[in-house]
């Protein structure tokens, strides 16, 4: 897995994180008091640290995360997009599309894939500007509670000399779908808020057939007998292939003249920013609540659908708005479903007990789900 856990400022491997979990050596400082500490750790790339200086880059770098967990709000978010280097059989600049994808067993199984951003004629080596953002959404993901033990988040970059015509297209849809991503059900479709286009499967391949430079994903899981519940911080994807590109590398905030302040990945000695040849995204996971992206759930679960039901005729469109209020409803009813059969399974517990606190849990973040009032779960009662 060629994914980065940003800790402080520094690039821990996740499979060296996960053996100072299993063996106990971060659970023991669970309960330190930090501040006071003198309580060190050490890591292969970045060597012994206190905890103390751990904290202090953590709130500068991470200020406002937000606990992630079952039953509350998850959003995923990329924040940094790094071009590197493309093929070099392209040559000259090329157009970028940013693609994502989310896999959970328990709602929706492998998601369509969805379009993020776009950017045409990018220079190699170049950071994707806030425009770019603009012009698409940086939000992958969001759900008011999770309800799913387990899920993983896919992200794709992708080099070509892409079609105007379907850029023309993607800003159009990106434009109605009011920060939610332009979702793929099934080829040649596009969805994009209420609007379905046949984007004919040319320009489809051209998308969704093509190798991407940057392939990566980043497992979610809040319970699990093995592996510690995921944390809300920030990642590094990038290439297995460029990992000794990183080696010297940590995060930091940087201002330019000419842009609002980014995370890059800079020289550790020396501070400069990388500008080397390997691709990478900074993906942050957080548990803010975003009012703005209620529609999300929906707009997911329509274009699943819409995977099993297309045809060729673009009139599929005028009946996609009337499907997403269905697919609401239908949401509602289905979570309504399940807080009571969980309700019953509740009152045969102790309410002290293990079991007991994670099906109440789990029955609020179904509850959070529901956005009809006519399907709402009644609260659960100390």
């Amino acid at each position: 897995m060629a994914t980065f856990h940003v800790i402080g400022d520094s690039l821990i491997d996740p499979e060296e994180l996960f053996n100072k979990r299993f063996s106990g050596e971060l659970e023991a400082t669970r309960n330190l008091d930090f501040e006071n500490s003198n309580k060190t750790i050490s890591f292969a790339n970045i060597g012994t640290f206190e905890f103390k200086t751990l904290l202090d880059v953590n709130k500068d770098l991470n200020p406002t995360f937000t606990p992630i967990g079952l039953g509350q709000p998850l959003s995923i978010e990329i924040t940094t997009v790094y071009i590197g280097d493309y093929k070099k059989f392209l040559g000259g600049k090329k157009d970028v599309l940013i693609v994502s994808g989310i896999k959970n067993s328990l709602t929706f199984g492998a998601s369509p894939r969805a379009i993020n951003i776009k950017a045409k004629n990018v220079n190699e080596r170049a950071f994707l500007s806030q425009s770019a953002f603009d012009e698409g959404t940086n939000i992958v993901y969001y759900t008011p509670a999770v309800d799913a033990e387990q899920m993983v988040v896919s992200f794709e970059i992708m080099f070509d000399n892409f079609n105007t015509k379907l850029f023309d297209i993607i800003s159009t849809l990106a434009t109605s779908a009011a920060g939610i991503p332009l979702f793929s059900p099934a080829a040649p479709f596009l969805l994009g808020g209420s609007q379905l286009i046949n984007i004919g499967s040319k320009l489809g391949d051209a998308v969704f057939s093509g190798k991407p430079n940057l392939s990566e994903s980043i497992p979610i899981r809040f319970e699990s007998p093995i592996f510690p519940p995921t944390e809300p911080k920030s990642y590094v994807l990038y290439n297995e292939k460029d990992k000794a590109e990183f080696a010297n590398l940590k995060m930091a905030l940087v201002t330019d003249v000419n842009t609002n302040p980014q995370l890059k990945l800079v020289d550790k000695t020396s501070g400069d920013v990388y500008n080397g040849s390997a691709s990478y995204l900074i993906v942050s996971l957080d548990g803010g609540t975003r009012q703005s992206l209620e529609a999300f759930a929906p707009t997911l679960a329509s274009a699943s659908i819409l995977k099993q039901f297309y045809g060729a005729s673009d009139k599929i469109g005028e009946v996609t708005g009337a499907l997403q209020e269905a697919m609401q409803l239908y949401n509602d009813s289905n979570y309504k479903a399940k807080g009571e059969r969980l309700k019953k399974q509740m009152a045969e517990k102790p309410k002290d007990s293990d079991e007991f606190k994670k099906l109440k849990n789990l029955y609020e973040a179904y509850a959070a789900n529901i956005q009809n009032e006519n399907f709402k779960l009644e609260p659960i009662k100390d």
